[in-house]
């Protein structure tokens, strides 16, 4: 059975989709995320100086939103703000959800008769697809704006500074350890600690450093560093091999999708 480790927001939609996979797991919520406000807001008026916006596409500026926290953050926004946003700059998106909610809202714009620029997926959907797909760009941005939770993303941070791009990061969420986690069934439905099968969990799948954290903290590690882990970087097995984990299968990215694909060639491994 596998173990998913995701933020509270997240689990129980990951949890229904290996169930629709045919893939048998339980989940447990050890962070949930905190909106920080008016960070966004402040940020996007820092960023974006009327003074120097231009509609050249070579002078957009680049938005980098890394999570569908923060995009939906950016579509709750006014209108008048996100014209001058999407107008302004190109953005890049971190998950297929994340650029699908941002596309959708962009087309609304478009139809009001606006102006945008362009949304694109980094591939893969984590902080090394992010800076490839800056590369990849036909005019290299002067200015590139950040759209994060607090900590991680420092790759991102570090290959904007070399790369001579200005940099504005915007840290409007954080991510805060619970209390009491939150444990639930196959079915996506909550159950006490003591309900939940641990003694039947054979491999555990984590999506960043924090959730790693979490879990060496709320479980033994002699237990944790018995599982075979599913991670979508290899910093976080770097990571997780310096805590005493061995056994760890690298994932495309964080989306279901390809966390399904790496649970399945895992299976294929063990009889998880």
């Amino acid at each position: 059975m596998f173990l998913i480790l995701r933020p509270i927001p997240k689990l129980a939609l990951s949890l229904r989709k290996f169930r629709d996979a045919g893939l048998l797991a339980e989940g447990c919520g050890l962070i949930d995320i905190e909106k920080i406000e008016g960070r966004l807001d402040a940020g996007i008026s820092t960023f974006f100086n009327y003074s120097d916006l231009s509609q050249n596409s070579e002078m957009k500026a680049l938005v980098l939103v890394t999570s569908t926290f923060a995009a939906a953050q950016i579509i709750a926004l006014s209108n008048k703000v996100k014209r001058v946003m999407f107008a302004n700059s190109d953005i890049i998106a971190v998950g297929p959800s994340t650029l699908s909610a941002l596309q959708a809202d962009m087309a609304k714009i478009n139809q009001q008769n606006f102006s945008t620029g362009s949304c694109i997926l980094a591939k893969p959907a984590n902080s090394e697809g992010v800076i490839t797909a800056i590369a990849s760009l036909a005019h290299k941005p002067k200015r590139a704006m950040l759209v994060k939770g607090e900590g991680g993303r420092g790759l991102i941070e570090a290959a904007l500074r070399a790369s001579d791009i200005e940099l504005y990061t915007a840290n409007i969420y954080r991510r805060i350890g619970v209390k009491a986690p939150l444990f639930l069934d196959s079915a996506s439905t909550a159950i006490s600690a003591a309900d939940f099968a641990q003694d039947q969990i054979q491999c555990i799948i984590a999506t960043s450093v924090e959730i790693v954290d979490a879990a060496y903290l709320h479980f033994e590690a002699q237990w944790l560093n018995s599982c075979r882990w599913i991670v979508v970087s290899q910093r976080i097995e770097l990571h997780l091999n310096a805590l005493g984990a061995k056994l760890v299968t690298l994932s495309n990215s964080a989306t279901d999708t390809q966390l399904i694909a790496a649970a399945k060639q895992v299976e294929g491994l063990e009889n998880v």
